[in-house]
């Protein structure tokens, strides 16, 4: 699928930055009580409601100021020019905890687009998030949870991924890239499972790319066919997507 040059060169940018952290991870044992793993399960509760995710608050300075200096070169991101470390460091745990309305406050004061202050966000804390939900990974219990938020952190899904060899259907977090099965003939966003409600639609050319939508609630949320993960940034970057689904009518 081609990708616009200016996404394209924003996306890898990021990736690279995004690899060189946490720099200084330590291997923690973790070995949760089998009750904290009897409520996550049966109470539907993500794993960042009962763990507290302590950050590395040199390293996220580091990587706040490489990624300020990355995205201020892009239009988008003008507002970051402005940003201060200490406002982005007080909204992060309401962020983390999926509550998104300071960020949204602090996007307002700063006249910043709300997406594009929550995309920023997003890159900020994923490589620690994505770190952190390796730990845990081990332990989702996936023919038991089959919700629409991640497991591990709680955020929703930034796609979705099926796999060519067995058809399972895993959805992709949009915040620690936490994978997690999840139905096949159902809607991520309202759970319909009326199989003539659903549907799907593909694009030349767009490499096992698809469009599911919903016609109950008029949602859309992009696919991929393979056997291997893709990253968070990669559902970003089929944008060409998400311009066809909204020009049908469907929303994210």
């Amino acid at each position: 699928m081609q990708h616009p040059p200016e996404l394209a060169r924003l996306v890898n940018e990021i990736r690279g930055l995004q690899k060189e952290f946490p720099k200084t991870a330590e291997v923690v044992h973790f070995e949760p009580p089998q009750q904290d793993l009897k409520n996550i399960h049966l109470e539907g509760r993500p794993w960042l409601q009962i763990y507290t995710l302590d950050l590395p608050e040199n390293e996220l300075v580091s990587l706040f100021t490489r990624l300020q200096t990355l995205l201020a070169k892009y239009q988008p991101f003008e507002f970051i020019k402005k940003l201060e470390f200490e406002r982005v460091l007080g909204g992060t745990a309401s962020y983390i905890k999926g509550n998104f309305d300071p960020a949204k406050s602090d996007a307002a004061i700063l006249g910043a687009n709300p997406d594009s202050y929550l995309f920023f966000l997003q890159e900020l804390l994923k490589p620690f998030l994505k770190s952190w939900a390796g730990l845990i990974r081990p332990y989702i219990e996936h023919d038991r949870w089959l919700l629409n938020i991640c497991p591990a952190c709680g955020h929703t899904p930034v796609g979705g991924r099926q796999e060519r060899n067995g058809g399972r259907r895993f959805l992709v977090c949009s915040l620690c890239e936490t994978e997690w099965l999840f139905n096949r003939v159902t809607c991520p966003a309202c759970y319909n499972n009326d199989h003539p409600a659903l549907g799907y639609f593909t694009v030349e050319g767009a490499g096992g790319w698809r469009v599911s939508f919903c016609n109950k609630c008029s949602s859309y949320i992009k696919e991929i066919i393979s056997d291997n993960p893709v990253s968070a940034l990669d559902f970003e970057l089929a944008i060409q997507l998400d311009l066809l689904a909204e020009r049908e009518g469907f929303r994210r």
